[in-house]
């Protein structure tokens, strides 16, 4: 966890955008996980995998602030899905999906 720390205030000492990377696994590590982010000064959190976000709630992602939703993203359904979490974006190697667009709401 330190190396990750220390690679996020380099990146952000460079004025790069950064991004961390969080595996959730089970509801017990959500308050763990949110309070190492909100220590760390990263930009974004990307969240993975986007299955289980979608069972624990917009409620409890929302500590997490902006946040990536990630692994597993197969179709624009989970990507609307994801976004209606409270996604600002998804990552997927999907490459069918990187041109997909939002329909207007």
């Amino acid at each position: 966890m330190l190396a990750s720390l220390q690679v996020i205030q380099q990146g952000a000492a460079l004025g790069l955008r950064t991004v961390r990377k969080v595996f959730l696994t089970d509801r017990s590590n959500l308050p763990r996980s949110s309070s190492s982010v909100a220590s760390g000064g990263a930009d974004l959190v990307q969240l993975m995998p986007w299955p289980v976000l979608a069972h624990v709630g917009s409620a409890r992602l929302a500590p997490f602030g902006s946040f990536i939703a990630g692994g597993f993203v197969a179709d624009c359904d989970s990507i609307e899905q994801a976004m209606d979490l409270g996604a600002v974006g998804v990552s997927t190697s999907d490459t069918e999906l990187w041109d997909y667009t939002r329909p207007d709401r």
